[in-house]
């Protein structure tokens, strides 16, 4: 009986061990993933979070991988993040400006000028990021990175209906064509 009891004292303690085995390897798992998450810097016009989870799961990242990626990105994010908002913020001058009966375009101008400039150094900013990451991918996962980036760098054309306003890259009607066999 002392044999039988002492087998089962033992089991449970190896029952508990593993389960709290489990839990904490759940709790850390967890915690990694927010702070993937955590990682997001910018985001695409696909509306793709550019983060740790993105580089992991589109690009094949490995620790080593994701450890650079997340040192390159924590210099980064602050620069990007600053520049952003002070050009929202010279945009809600700009507007508070229009608003008033007697616009200053002097200090209109002077603000698109800011904003210009600012815009400018946030492209610059993501440039030197890209590179950045480029430069720890394999060559098979590079092309990949291209496809995630790219957004970032095409025209910000205006939503325009079809077959009208430029459309450089598409097949669109152009200005002012219309078929006349519809």
């Amino acid at each position: 009986m002392k044999e039988r009891n002492k087998i089962l004292i033992w089991l449970v303690v190896l029952l508990v061990i593993l389960n709290v085995t489990t839990i904490a390897t759940i709790l850390y798992h967890n915690y990694k993933e927010r702070q993937t998450e955590n990682d997001s810097v910018i985001v695409n016009s696909e509306g793709k979070m550019i983060n740790g989870r993105l580089m992991r799961s589109e690009l094949s990242f490995d620790n080593n991988q994701i450890d650079r990626f997340r040192k390159i990105n924590h210099l980064f994010r602050p620069t990007a993040m600053a520049i952003v908002f002070k050009i929202d913020s010279l945009k809600a001058i700009m507007f508070q400006e229009l608003q008033k009966q007697r616009v200053d375009t002097l200090k209109l101008n002077n603000l698109s000028d800011q904003i210009g400039n600012l815009h400018g150094k946030l492209k610059q900013e993501t440039f030197r990021f890209y590179l950045q990451i480029k430069s720890i991918c394999a060559p098979e996962q590079v092309s990949k990175l291209e496809k995630i980036f790219a957004p970032l760098f095409k025209n910000e054309g205006l939503n325009m209906p079809r077959g009208q306003g430029h459309q450089p890259f598409g097949r669109g009607r152009g200005m002012g064509f219309e078929n006349k066999n519809n």
